[in-house]
């Protein structure tokens, strides 16, 4: 059951990355606090390094 539980969380993080660094920076939204703080990079790649980097620690621990 805990491993379920970690893996939903962990896909939750996944989805919830995918759509920040998507909306972020493919879309380049002018919001006053996301598109400043990516600004440097329009892309989804550093979101989504973060979200992988978030995501990963989780899993081994999960078994």
């Amino acid at each position: 059951m805990t491993f379920v539980l970690y893996t939903l969380l962990a896909v939750m993080l996944a989805m919830f990355g995918l759509l920040v660094g998507i909306y972020v920076g493919y879309f380049n939204i002018e919001t006053p606090t996301l598109a400043k703080q990516f600004e440097p990079t329009p892309t989804p790649t550093v979101p989504l390094c973060f979200m992988w980097a978030m995501a990963t620690p989780i899993l081994p621990r999960a078994n």
